[in-house]
């Protein structure tokens, strides 16, 4: 059973133009996504999946720098890069990682496999408050079979569906099995999200690093308690 995490991430955002390559502290946010998925210890690869434009030459190069997969397709059908991505690397189950999230969880994406794997559902995730779930946004990830990705790449036709990898499935829940792990009290702050999406976005979680002792290898658990201890 080979489970791959294929991290999504590219150079051009509309709102944050070049954010991959913003500094969190010391380190790239890309840098950071990739250092802490790599504390995981359930994953047999990592991928990091970027676009074929030229501006997304730089993301390849720190892929190699810190020794994970690369793969080139798509910029606006994230989904068919997804597949590809999968195929090339003989995914059995795909663990979704947006680069989006530095302060991303290594406990987390273990916990997320263990449950998946204990289970039968089609998408298990624990990187957001969706479905009441009560996480708090931007420490987890997605967990979901190559078929189920595969099936989900046959029916999607809309585009929002190809840009959006599993937004087709919540979108069509009724069909699709959809859980998340029990949230930990310690986890448990739906109305919190580390996520960076614009600038200011990053200038809060680099108060929150200049403020405190907070590395890569600091777990989701310990920032949470930093964070409301403080803020």
């Amino acid at each position: 059973m080979n489970v791959v995490a294929i991290i999504q991430a590219r150079m051009d955002s509309t709102r944050f133009p070049q954010k991959m390559k913003a500094f969190l502290g010391d380190l790239t946010i890309i840098e950071w996504v990739i250092l802490r998925v790599k504390k995981a210890k359930l994953l047999d690869n990592i991928v990091l999946a970027t676009s074929d434009e030229k501006s997304d030459d730089s993301l390849i190069d720190l892929a190699n720098k810190h020794k994970i997969k690369n793969f080139r397709g798509s910029k606006e059908d994230v989904l068919n890069r997804f597949i590809k991505a999968a195929s090339q690397f003989n995914a059995d189950h795909v663990v979704r990682i947006c680069a989006d999230n530095p302060f991303i969880c290594y406990d987390l994406i273990d916990d997320l496999i263990k449950y998946y794997l204990s289970n039968n559902h089609d998408l298990v995730f624990n990187h957001g408050p969706q479905l009441n779930s009560n996480f708090a946004d931007g420490f987890g990830a997605e967990i979901l079979s190559f078929n189920t990705l595969y099936k989900i790449s046959e029916e999607a036709s809309l585009d929002v569906h190809k840009e959006h990898v599993t937004k087709y499935i919540y979108d069509n829940c009724n069909e699709y099995d959809i859980s998340a792990p029990p949230c930990p009290n310690e986890l448990s702050f739906p109305h919190l999200s580390f996520d960076v999406d614009e600038v200011k976005d990053l200038e809060k979680l680099n108060n929150i690093l200049n403020s405190n002792n907070i590395n890569v290898a600091t777990s989701a658990k310990d920032i949470l308690k930093i964070y409301s201890k403080n803020y």
